[in-house]
């Protein structure tokens, strides 16, 4: 929603007079006097939506903190990458959990199991040799009907080191097929 589009619709609210304390609530955490505007009437609804509608007027900036000069910022830019150049936004993780038992041992199987699926095109892999080597190493964990690649991990028993570790296994699974790539074309090269 752009900072054009909440303007249209906080005039609109303006205009109608609206007095229902329902619409008002999200706008009064931006009204100067919040305090004051507990016990809504009919003018200090019109005062909160005139303070909201003058603030974005002057900061171009809704209260959410989009800016109209970048409308949409790609998170892409934003987010953490493994080493292996893979963004942490296009990982996608999954796990189980049961409710609490009441008899031993209070656990059940495959509670600390996570698994990790990353699409094919997230990859960063070069050319067919790279692709070739990453279907031999990876094996059957990759779906080719979906065309991502699925990795699960229960060896420890905590959720975070799994996912600890199957990031670390990503990594090592891409930076391997690059280093193999490498090391065919460089022997090829030299006969």
């Amino acid at each position: 929603m752009n900072v054009t589009h909440t303007l249209t619709v906080a005039r609109r609210l303006l205009a109608s007079q609206t007095t229902r304390t329902s619409l008002c609530l999200p706008f009064r955490a931006l009204s100067n006097n919040a305090a004051s505007s507990a016990s809504s009437s009919s003018s200090s609804s019109s005062d909160t939506f005139s303070n909201f509608i003058a603030m974005m007027e002057r900061n171009q900036q809704t209260s959410l903190g989009t800016d109209t000069s970048k409308p949409y910022q790609s998170q892409n830019d934003k987010s953490p990458k493994l080493k292996c150049g893979i963004p942490e936004n296009m990982l996608r993780f999954r796990s189980v959990s049961f409710g609490r038992l009441h008899l031993a041992p209070y656990l059940q199987p495959a509670e600390f199991q996570v698994a990790l699926k990353v699409y094919f095109r997230d990859l960063p892999l070069a050319g067919d040799l790279e692709e070739e080597i990453f279907h031999q190493i990876v094996g059957k964990r990759f779906n080719s009907d979906k065309n991502e690649l699925l990795l699960t991990s229960d060896k420890f028993a905590s959720r975070i080191e799994n996912k600890r570790h199957l990031c670390s296994m990503l990594d090592r699974i891409v930076l391997s097929t690059k280093r193999l790539a490498q090391s065919i074309k460089e022997e090829q090269g030299d006969q």
